[in-house]
């Protein structure tokens, strides 16, 4: 019989905080919590809390798009086309979504190869904000750690089926040291400035041991709230 009165231990590898290690940390301490003006709701305040409502949809009047409904590309259009970008359809968002990414972050002390990631969508995310019915819904971004790498894409605000766009920071190249490292991901809901003040929406571990070199692989995960062995909660999205 185990003897659960002796002392546990615990094995830690650690290290020296990298350059890129301290900025990371320091882009997330500078941000300041804004705080939200909601218009008062109240009599002839109708159309301000319809606006409201509606802020990220619309029906197109004019156009090739004329009498669709359209969807505010988050978190903006694209810089070199800007007023065609805009607005877009569901169809035409996703389409956007899978061309290839404009800027890649290169991060990573490994130089035994590397691995390039592109985060693109998630669907079906449970919403982690209070205000649902007034579009306050999950602010979603995806972070990922790779060996002594931690990487974090673009935020998408208020959106539980998010898509990262190609000029958006979504692209990683992860310098590897070691063929058996796996990549950390978790999809967070954005809070305010400190990383705890960030709900967990899911995560998920990705190995890479079997990959083929020169490979182009398109992967869909569901996502846990625990790394713990089945039998696991309802997945929280993919």
């Amino acid at each position: 019989q185990p003897d659960y009165k002796r002392s546990s231990k615990i094995a830690l590898r650690v290290r020296r905080a990298t350059d890129h290690d301290l900025r990371f940390i320091n882009e997330y301490t500078s941000v300041e919590k804004k705080a939200i003006s909601l218009p008062s709701i109240g009599a002839g305040t109708g159309s301000a809390l319809k606006s409201l409502l509606t802020v990220n949809k619309k029906r197109e009047k004019d156009g090739p798009s004329k009498g669709l409904q359209v969807y505010r590309v988050r978190p903006g259009p694209d810089p070199k086309r800007m007023e065609d970008t805009a607005w877009l359809t569901s169809h035409q968002i996703d389409e956007e979504s899978l061309k290839p990414s404009k800027e890649w972050v290169d991060i990573g002390s490994g130089r035994l190869g590397k691995i390039f990631v592109e985060i693109i969508k998630c669907d079906d995310l449970p919403n982690l904000d209070t205000g649902g019915s007034l579009g306050n819904k999950t602010d979603a971004f995806v972070s990922m750690v790779y060996e002594d790498c931690v990487a974090k894409s673009e935020t998408i605000k208020d959106c539980l089926h998010p898509r990262w766009m190609p000029w958006s920071k979504r692209a990683f190249i992860f310098n590897m040291s070691h063929t058996s490292s796996q990549l950390f991901l978790g999809v967070f809901d954005a809070d305010g400035p400190s990383l705890s003040s960030h709900d967990l929406v899911g995560r998920v571990s990705v190995e890479l041991s079997n990959a083929v070199p020169d490979t182009e692989y398109f992967l869909t995960y569901n996502l846990y709230p625990t790394a713990k062995c089945p039998p696991r909660d309802t997945n929280r999205g993919t």
